[in-house]
């Protein structure tokens, strides 16, 4: 490539100085995370939610199973923890 172009590289290829940990190959996006009384867990981006206006008759956010509940309802970041 080099006889064929004739140019030597203009970028600069520097070592990294630290580790790269798992967690900052993950996306940082806002989520909305639904616990159910049965233990079932669902991550949600928060996108994928629209605001309604007064008297609005909402949509199904999770699908649930007959006789199931929501116990937790969290909005957060990828990159948080959740402990309860």
């Amino acid at each position: 490539l080099a006889d064929k172009y004739g140019d030597d590289r203009r970028t600069r290829i520097i070592p990294a100085d630290g580790d790269v940990a798992d967690e900052d190959l993950i996306a940082r996006e806002e989520v909305v995370v639904t616990i159910t009384e049965t233990g079932y867990a669902n991550r949600t981006k928060s996108d994928l939610y629209r605001s309604q206006k007064r008297g609005g008759k909402g949509v199904q956010g999770a699908g649930l199973k007959q006789d199931d509940i929501v116990n937790h309802f969290f909005v957060c970041s990828t990159h948080d923890w959740i402990l309860f």
